[in-house]
């Protein structure tokens, strides 16, 4: 069992701002994808990533289950973007993440190529010891309850020490149920569905002490 702190991050537009343009591009492919895949206009395909986004977590997750998309075939197509052109290392950042005490691990609904190559355009690559993607989770993306308490049972987390930072608040929101701490990255203001909310990821240092005690 392990005794720190266990940290989970999301990634994308957590790790980094949605001001950088990566998550846009990653939507800009899925359209590409629903585009080419159904047949559908640029509008509609846009209306339908929305819809699958809402009802299953994920767009993928959608086209799994209305139209038995293979799951490896769209990973590889949507996250087919030069990550490079978006994102620079973040020395400061690296920092950052380094510092904290416990085990940091990342969290996401994307591809773990994807979160590969996000950590090695940071400069964040080798501060975290897994690396938990949407196929490693068996296809159940967050807000899935079922998903949390398998990445906890994992890891052999007790939930009280840990730790998630993700930039939307419904993906808080089962974290906060099952006993974790939760802050929400990217926030305007306080939030109620969220232990703590953070402009940006640069400003945990600020928030550490109360998040720790």
């Amino acid at each position: 069992m392990h005794n720190g702190p266990e940290w989970l991050f999301d990634l994308d537009n957590t790790l980094y701002p949605p001001e950088n343009g990566l998550f846009g591009a990653v939507d800009a492919r899925i359209n590409e994808f629903l585009a080419a895949h159904l047949g559908l206009d640029a509008r509609a395909a846009d209306i339908l990533r929305s819809r699958y986004h809402e009802q299953y977590g994920i767009t993928l997750v959608g086209l799994m289950e209305e139209h038995g998309t293979e799951p490896h075939h769209y990973l590889d197509f949507v996250h087919h973007v030069p990550v490079g052109d978006y994102l620079l290392p973040d020395p400061a950042l690296r920092a950052l993440v380094a510092s904290l005490p416990g085990r940091r691990s990342i969290f996401t609904n994307g591809s773990r190529r994807h979160a590969l190559s996000v950590l090695a355009a940071l400069g964040l690559d080798g501060l975290f010891s897994d690396i938990f993607d949407i196929v490693a989770l068996g296809f159940r993306p967050k807000p899935e309850p079922a998903t949390y308490r398998a990445v906890l049972e994992q890891l052999e987390a007790v939930p009280a020490r840990t730790i998630l930072l993700d930039d939307l608040e419904r993906n808080l929101a089962p974290a906060r149920e099952l006993g974790m701490r939760t802050v929400l990255v990217g926030a305007r203001g306080p939030s109620p569905g969220a232990d703590f909310a953070i402009g940006s990821i640069r400003e945990l240092p600020a928030i550490l002490p109360r998040l720790l005690a």
